[in-house]
Formats: C-alpha cells, sequence, structure tokens
C-alpha cells in the first residue's frame, strides 16, 4: 500500500521544482491516514522517498529529517 501512496503522490508532485521532498510529504500524508503513527510511517514510506531524495541530490541528513517532518505531521 506504501508503494501505491508513493506512486500517486509522485504523480502529483515528481516533476515539480523540489520534487522528491514534495512527494515524502504528501505519501507521509496519505499513509498517515492509515496508521497514525510516525514510526510506520518513516518505515513504511522512508524506504522509497529517502533514497530518491538522496539520488536528486538532497543530502542523506536532509533527505532523513524532511522525511521524519513528513511522518511525524
Amino acid at each position: 500500500m506504501g508503494d501505491y501512496f508513493v506512486n500517486f503522490a509522485f504523480a502529483a508532485a515528481g516533476r515539480a521544482r523540489g520534487g522528491p521532498a514534495k512527494v515524502a510529504i504528501f505519501a507521509s500524508g496519505l499513509m498517515g491516514m492509515i496508521n497514525g503513527t510516525s514510526a510506520g510511517n518513516v518505515v513504511s514510506t522512508g524506504s522509497l522517498t529517502i533514497p530518491l531524495m538522496k539520488k536528486v541530490g538532497y543530502p542523506a541528513r536532509s533527505a532523513g529529517a524532511i522525511e521524519a517532518a513528513a511522518s511525524t505531521g
């Protein structure tokens, strides 16, 4: 299910400037409505969005921080 949310978010915001970070926020919001826990949210969406942000050029610390902040809402 997490992969579906990430793909949906990527289709909505992936081409925008700062796209991977926006995808992380959007996907974490969608996934947070279902699981309700920030740690589970980081695990489910972060495993896809953090490597995506690092691939685009975000530093590893920034990518992790963006996902953690997005997952805690």
